[in-house]
């Protein structure tokens, strides 16, 4: 018989974390804008990312790293090419959005982002990677499976540098959603929103990715 959820951290400590998370994205986000440095420092007992607080285009500190060496410096594969045009593309193509704006597409991407976010926040992060509660095998599957609907990668490549993720590769489940991500993630999702709401649906239905990754 399955438990119910089993947190191993005081709800301070998990607010607190919460709350680094998202001003540690809004960092990161005026980063790459600014080009400013980021060092690697400790939040509540956990390494993390965020950004240097001095003039942008000033002199390195002595623990910080070039953000603009992540972009520019970099030597780009195949796979690289293939990200950065899908996420140029859905850029370019929610510009569309005002020209398709329609109540049950917006209502339909609102419903898929909360749900999406949902799943990444809950599978991808709390119980996938931190251990932090225990689900069913179906629950737990059926999560990740809404997560993948994010874009933001199987649940393998999601945590390929954490520990557990031999784990994941062992369970047919999430190999069979590796290997066909593109399809859950990309294909099936487009295919259905055109379907039953054509370009509208479509189009913000890439509004909500966006929104879901910024």
């Amino acid at each position: 018989m399955a438990r119910g959820p089993t947190f191993s951290e005081p709800i301070s400590i998990f607010i607190q974390r919460s709350l680094d998370r998202v001003v540690v994205r809004y960092q990161l986000l005026a980063s790459l804008v600014l080009l400013v440095q980021i060092p690697v420092i400790e939040i509540a007992g956990v390494t993390s990312e965020r950004v240097c607080y001095y003039i942008p285009y000033g002199a390195l500190g002595e623990d910080c790293d070039d953000a603009r060496g992540e972009f520019l410096g970099r030597k780009w594969n195949l796979q690289d090419l293939v990200i950065a045009s899908t996420l140029s593309s859905m850029h370019f193509h929610s510009l569309l959005a005002p020209c398709y704006f329609a109540w049950g597409a917006f209502w339909v991407a609102f419903a898929l982002h909360m749900l999406t976010s949902l799943g990444v926040t809950l599978s991808f992060h709390r119980n996938l990677s931190h251990k932090i509660f225990r689900l069913p095998k179906w629950l737990e599957y059926l999560f990740a499976y809404v997560a993948v609907l994010s874009l933001q990668g199987s649940p393998i490549e999601w945590y390929g540098g954490v520990k557990n993720v031999q784990d994941l590769k062992r369970q047919a489940f999430y190999r069979f959603l590796h290997h066909t991500y593109v399809i859950h993630s990309v294909v099936l999702p487009g295919s259905l929103l055109y379907a039953f709401g054509g370009l509208p649906f479509l189009v913000w239905g890439l509004v909500r990715l966006l929104i879901a990754s910024s």
